[in-house]
């Protein structure tokens, strides 16, 4: 609450909070009948009232990534050379774990499609009142902790994974580093990591993406508009809120790994994935279990 309540005081007339453990602070500036005419904004949620209506000044800003990550982990079976991949996060946030609910589906899809098991290691979805169990860094610096994010991946690796998608902020880095080394593949996370991080493009296939920017920038003028809220925003892959990074690149490090091994039929059945995942054939949540 500091934080939000200094901006408040500094004059701000749009406030934007990131992250799920922002969400009490923020509730309560949005409550407070002081801040009525501020616009508030909260990244990697959405929030209703006990009565179903979304107060006027607060706007959700929420994505089904595990769409996109979907998309990733079907692309990923498809390059993998042993058939097991993994997935990690940094803490067991619903803004993580839909990333790992995509991972697993779409292993399962592939399975399904292909009539070659892919075992998924990290994650295993909730199951009806079974909470979902995995792997997550249990440090006192989840997403900033690069030790982790090598050792991890070198578990996995050990156990015969051959692509890991780590969720876990700049804990992925060390991820990336190991895979690398290794000649194995990773799968980067929010935004298309081959360019945000160039030196890891050699092992990034690709990245399950937020377009968060441009769902900001929407609420945020909207707010100067007079519109202060009143409403949820899901990004999607029909909306183009979520998507994969591009697999038609240049950087020579990406191509020199994945320019065979990502074949133009791979390519195809990833788009055909997409296209029935928006006409809605394909459900992401029919496939958090294996069939």
């Amino acid at each position: 609450m500091p934080n939000i309540q200094q901006l408040i005081d500094q004059g701000c007339n749009t406030v934007i909070a990131v992250g799920y453990n922002q969400g009490e602070a923020l509730k309560a500036a949005v409550l407070d009948p002081a801040n009525k005419d501020i616009a508030f904004g909260w990244v990697d949620a959405t929030w209703t009232l006990d009565d179903g209506s979304i107060p006027a000044n607060f706007t959700g800003i929420d994505f089904q990534i595990d769409e996109a990550s979907m998309l990733a982990s079907y692309l990923a079976a498809g390059i993998s050379k042993t058939h097991v991949t993994a997935v990690y996060g940094g803490q067991p946030y619903p803004g993580v774990t839909r990333f790992m609910d995509g991972w697993v589906a779409g292993a399962n899809y592939y399975s399904e499609k292909k009539g070659v098991a892919t075992t998924v290691l990290g994650w295993t979805p909730a199951d009806g009142a079974t909470p979902g169990t995995g792997v997550f860094n249990e440090n006192t610096n989840p997403f900033g902790d690069i030790v982790f994010g090598k050792t991890q991946a070198e578990s996995f690796m050990g156990s015969n994974a051959d692509v890991v998608h780590p969720v876990a902020g700049t804990t992925s880095n060390g991820t990336y580093e190991a895979m690398l080394a290794a000649g194995k593949y990773s799968v980067g996370v929010d935004l298309d990591q081959c360019i945000s991080l160039p030196d890891y493009c050699g092992t990034l296939l690709t990245s399950a993406q937020k377009n968060i920017g441009a769902a900001v920038i929407t609420a945020v003028n909207a707010a100067y508009s007079g519109n202060l809220g009143g409403t949820n925003y899901v990004g999607t892959l029909k909306n183009g809120g979520v998507q994969i990074s591009t697999l038609d690149r240049t950087e020579a490090a990406w191509t020199a790994t994945f320019g065979t091994l990502v074949t133009a039929e791979l390519k195809a059945e990833v788009e055909a994935l997409k296209a029935a995942i928006i006409d809605g054939s394909v459900k992401v949540s029919d496939y958090f279990k294996a069939k």
